[in-house]
C-alpha cells in the first residue's frame, strides 16, 4: 500500500499523545532521552509504515484523586461581566421521561467536575437513539450485542476498555436507561473497575449531549453560515466524510479505558474516536490508593470534542498535521495548526465553564499520580491550572522561543515531564485561547460572537500543509467579514479584532511588522531609552532564571509650561505580565531604587493600563522635573504563587498615545437593572476634570457610536448610557472651554464599563483640586 500519511496532534491539556496509524497499532519504546521520549509506531494495517515520532506528555493527562475533591464556585461570571452557559434548571418531567427507548435517561455525575462537585447527583441525558443524515431519530438506543439499552445517542457513543476483560466484559448498558452508577463499586454489585468505566461512560455522555445542548448548537452552527456539507457534517453527522484517509464513518466514539501509568485522553483523527483513562485499584502498584478517572473533568472531555468536532468543518480534505515536538525544529513557523487546534479545545472548555483558570484537577492528579512534588520548594501548587488568560505574545521577527510563543525553551528545567506542566503544542495551545479571551472581554465582543468567530474561522481553512500565523490572521478578519458585513467591504467588528491580533504580535493586511499598526506612541522621551516614544518594547522583554529582574528607567515631559498638569492616556492593550509592573512618579531612581523623593508613586500591573488617562502634575518650584517611569520586568520567585511558567511569560507591555493640557477623563458606574432580560447595561459616567477649579467651567459633550455606526449624543459632567452587552462602542468626549475644545476617545466594552470600581478609566496624582500642582 505504500506509505500512509500520519494524522496526529497532541491534543488539549489533557492527552500525552493522540495518533492516526490504522485500526491496530503497535508500540514499542526505542529509547529514552534527557529531554524527551521516543518512539516508534508501526502499524498493522499499513505494512510499509514506521515513522519515528517524538511526543510529549501534557500535565494534564493526570487524572484526579478524588480524595482531593474539593467544593467550590460553579459557573464563575467572566472578567467582561457576561453569563456563562448554565444548565442549572431541572426539567420537571425528566426522571418521569426517562425510559426504555426514550430519547432521556439518567445518570449520576460530577455535574461541574469533580474538583467542584463534592458529590455526584443526578442528571439527565437526552438524544439517546439513532438518528440520520438529517437529524431524524430512527430508532432507539437498543444494543442487541448487549440485549440492553447502550450510552449511545445523536452525538457520541461510549465504551469501555479493560487491561484484563472480565467475563462477559462489555460496554455500560442498562435495561430502562438509568445509567447511575456508582464510581467507587461500594453500591453498584460490580467490580470496582467495573463500575469507575461505566460512570466514566456516563460522564462523557453527559458533558458532550449538555455541551450539544447549550453551546455547540444547530442554532450556533446556522449562525455561521457554512457550506451545506459542511452544516451537515457537524449538526447531523458527526464526522466528516471528505477527509483524506478516513477510516470510520460515524458519530465520534469516546471510551473509557483502564491504565496503570499516567494516560490522558487519546485522541485518533480523523478515525473519530477517544480513549480517556482512569486508574482503578485492581492492579499493582495502585492496590491501597484511589480509583481516578480524567473523564470527571468537564473542560477536558467537552475541550477535546470541540477539537475534533472542529474537523468536520474544515475547509480542507486533509487531517491535522501532526504535532510531535511542536516549537522544537523550524516547522512550527510555517505552521501553527496544531496549536491552534488545541486552542480551540482549551476555549471551549472555558466557554462550557466558565473559569479562566482551566484544568485544576486535571493537573493536580498529574502531579500526584507521577509521584512529584508540587506546592513545596517552589514548585507551581498540585492544583494550579492553566489561566486562558495570560499575556502571551508572537513575534515573527523573534525566534527565540524564549517566553514567547511556542514557548519551547521558555520551561523550567528546560522540560518538566511528569507532571509540572505543558510542553510543545499544548504549551503553545494558551496563546490562541488567550488571544480569543481578550476579544471576549477586552474587545468586548462577549462569548457567543468571539465563539463564532472561531469557529467560522475554521471553515476558511483550506490549506492544513502551511498555515502561518500571518495565515490564521487574514482568516480571522475574512471570518468577521463573512460574519458581520459592514456594506463596506470589513465587518462591523474589524477594528476590534484587528486591535487584539495586533496587540498579540500578528501583523495584519500586509503589514512588514505588527508595530506599524499599532497608535502611534507619545515622543520624545527625555532619556536615551530603548524605545524612543512614551511607552516600552512590544513585546516586552523579559530576564530568565526565577526571581530575576531588570528595568529601563526613563522620563516624560511635555513641551511648554501652559498646563498645571497633563493628562495621558494608555493604549486599549497595554498589559504586564504576573511579577511585572510599571512605575510611575515624579521622583527619581538610583538604579533601579526609588529615591523616595517624589510627590506621588504609583505601580500600574495586569491589565489595569488599558485605557487609563493618568493625571500628572507639574512641579511649580522645580519645572523641568518629569514623569519618571520604570518598566520592571521580574521572573517570579518560583512557581508557588504566580510565577507559573505558562503565565510568567513576555507581554505586550504598554504605551501611552494621547496627551491633554490639564487633562479630564471620567468614572462609571452601574445603575440598577430591574429588568433581568435586558440586552443593555445602564451606567452612570462622571466626567473628573480637576482644571474645573483654577480654569473655569467647561461643556462636555458625549457622543456614544455603537457597533452599528449609530450615534448617541448625551450632555453635561454626568450622563446615563444603556451600553449594548457583549457589544464594543466608541466613547467621544469633548471638552469646550472658550474656543478650546480638548477630545477624549475611547474603544470600550458593554459589558464591565464599571470595572475597577469604577475608576478603570482615571488616576489622578493631583494633589488637590485647587490647583494640582506640586508647590
Amino acid at each position: 500500500m505504500g506509505y500512509a500519511k500520519i494524522a496526529f496532534v497532541l491534543k488539549n491539556v489533557n492527552e500525552f499523545l493522540r495518533l492516526k496509524s490504522g485500526t491496530s497499532i503497535a508500540l514499542k519504546k526505542n529509547e529514552r532521552e534527557p529531554t524527551m521520549k521516543k518512539f516508534v509506531f508501526t502499524s498493522s494495517k499499513f505494512l510499509s509504515l514506521n515513522l519515528g515520532v517524538l511526543f510529549f506528555i501534557s500535565t494534564s493527562s493526570l487524572l484526579l484523586p478524588l480524595q482531593a475533591q474539593q467544593r467550590g464556585t460553579i459557573n464563575q461570571s467572566q472578567t467582561s461581566g457576561e453569563s456563562v452557559y448554565s444548565d442549572n434548571f431541572i426539567e420537571e418531567d425528566c426522571m418521569d421521561l426517562a425510559g426504555a427507548g426514550s430519547t432521556i435517561g439518567l445518570v449520576s455525575v460530577f455535574k461541574n467536575g469533580a474538583y467542584y462537585d463534592a458529590t455526584p447527583t443526578v442528571q439527565c441525558i437526552y438524544n439517546l437513539g439513532i438518528y440520520n443524515a438529517q437529524g431524524q431519530r430512527i430508532g432507539t438506543n437498543y444494543d442487541s450485542s448487549m440485549n440492553l439499552y447502550g450510552l449511545s445517542g445523536k452525538y457520541l457513543k461510549t465504551g469501555s476498555a479493560w487491561l484484563n476483560p472480565p467475563p462477559g466484559a462489555r460496554s455500560f448498558g442498562t435495561t430502562n436507561n438509568n445509567f447511575q452508577m456508582d464510581y467507587t463499586g461500594a453500591t453498584s454489585g460490580l467490580p470496582l473497575t467495573t463500575s469507575l468505566l461505566y460512570s466514566s461512560e456516563a460522564h462523557h455522555y453527559y458533558y458532550i449531549d449538555k455541551y450539544r445542548r447549550t453551546l455547540l448548537t444547530d442554532s450556533f452552527i446556522d449562525s455561521l453560515n457554512l457550506s451545506a456539507n459542511a452544516a451537515r457534517n457537524i449538526k447531523y453527522l458527526q464526522y466528516n466524510p471528505d477527509l483524506v484517509g478516513i477510516q470510520y464513518s460515524g458519530k465520534p466514539r469516546f471510551f473509557a479505558a483502564e491504565s496503570e501509568t499516567v494516560a490522558g485522553i487519546e485522541l485518533y483523527f480523523p478515525e473519530n474516536f477517544a480513549y480517556s483513562y482512569a486508574r482503578s485499584r485492581t492492579g499493582s502498584p495502585y492496590s491501597s490508593m484511589t480509583p481516578i478517572s480524567n473523564s470527571f473533568d468537564p473542560e477536558a472531555i467537552v475541550g477535546d470534542y470541540a477539537g475534533i468536532a472542529s474537523s468536520w468543518i474544515l475547509g480542507s480534505n486533509q487531517p491535522y498535521p501532526g504535532a510531535e515536538g511542536y516549537g522544537q525544529f523550524n516547522s512550527w513557523i510555517n505552521n501553527v495548526l496544531s496549536p491552534l487546534n488545541d486552542g480551540i479545545s482549551n476555549f471551549e472548555g472555558y466557554a462550557y465553564s466558565g473559569r479562566t483558570e482551566q484544568f485544576k484537577y486535571l493537573s493536580m492528579t498529574q502531579r500526584s499520580w507521577s509521584g512529584n512534588q508540587c506546592g513545596v520548594n517552589g514548585w507551581a501548587p498540585c492544583d494550579k491550572g492553566y489561566r486562558i488568560d495570560n499575556v502571551m505574545m508572537y513575534d515573527e521577527n523573534d525566534m527565540s522561543r524564549t517566553g514567547i510563543f511556542p514557548m519551547w525553551s521558555s520551561i523550567p528545567g528546560n522540560f518538566p515531564i511528569g507532571g509540572y506542566g505543558f510542553v510543545g503544542s499544548n504549551l503553545a495551545s494558551l496563546y490562541f485561547s488567550s488571544l480569543f479571551y481578550d476579544l471576549v472581554s477586552d474587545a468586548g465582543l462577549g462569548l457567543n460572537k468571539t465563539r463564532q468567530l472561531v469557529f467560522k474561522m475554521y471553515s476558511l481553512i483550506d490549506n492544513l500543509s502551511s498555515f502561518t500565523m500571518r495565515d490564521f490572521g487574514a482568516k480571522m478578519i475574512a471570518a468577521g467579514r463573512a460574519l458581520w458585513p459592514d456594506g463596506n467591504g470589513q465587518s462591523l467588528y474589524e477594528k476590534d479584532i484587528a486591535d487584539v491580533l495586533r496587540s498579540r504580535g500578528i501583523p495584519l493586511y500586509g503589514e512588514a511588522n505588527f508595530k506599524d499598526g499599532l497608535p502611534a506612541g507619545l515622543m520624545p522621551v527625555t532619556q536615551a531609552a530603548t524605545v524612543n516614544y512614551f511607552g516600552s518594547g512590544h513585546p516586552e522583554s523579559q530576564p530568565s532564571g526565577y526571581g530575576a529582574a531588570n528595568y529601563t528607567i526613563n522620563g516624560y515631559k511635555e513641551p511648554g509650561t501652559d498646563y498645571n498638569y497633563m493628562g495621558y492616556t494608555f493604549y486599549k492593550h497595554s498589559k504586564y505580565g504576573p511579577c511585572d509592573k510599571l512605575v510611575l512618579t515624579n521622583g527619581t531612581f538610583n538604579g533601579g531604587s526609588y529615591n523616595e523623593d517624589g510627590d506621588f508613586y504609583w505601580e500600574g500591573k495586569g491589565r489595569e493600563l488599558g485605557n487609563l488617562t493618568i493625571f500628572v502634575p507639574e512641579n511649580a518650584s522645580n519645572p523641568s522635573k518629569v514623569l519618571q517611569w520604570k518598566r520592571y520586568r521580574q521572573r517570579c520567585l518560583n512557581e508557588t504563587e504566580d510565577g507559573f511558567y505558562a503565565e510568567d511569560v513576555r507581554p505586550f507591555g504598554f504605551r501611552v498615545i494621547k496627551s491633554i493640557k490639564n487633562g479630564f477623563s471620567f468614572t462609571a458606574s452601574k445603575i440598577q437593572n430591574t429588568n433581568s432580560n435586558s440586552a443593555y447595561n445602564n451606567y452612570s459616567l462622571t466626567i473628573v476634570d480637576p482644571s474645573k477649579s483654577f480654569a473655569g467651567a467647561a461643556t462636555y459633550t458625549w457622543t456614544f457610536t455603537n457597533y452599528l455606526g449609530q450615534s448617541f449624543v448625551r450632555t453635561g459632567s454626568q450622563v446615563v448610557y444603556a451600553a449594548l452587552k457583549d457589544q464594543p462602542f466608541t466613547i467621544k468626549i469633548e471638552r469646550k472651554r472658550g474656543v478650546k475644545v480638548d477630545t477624549l476617545t475611547l474603544r470600550e466594552r458593554g459589558n464591565d464599563l464599571d470595572r475597577n470600581n469604577g475608576n478603570a478609566f482615571v488616576k489622578s496624582f493631583c494633589p488637590n483640586n485647587t490647583s494640582c500642582k506640586f508647590q
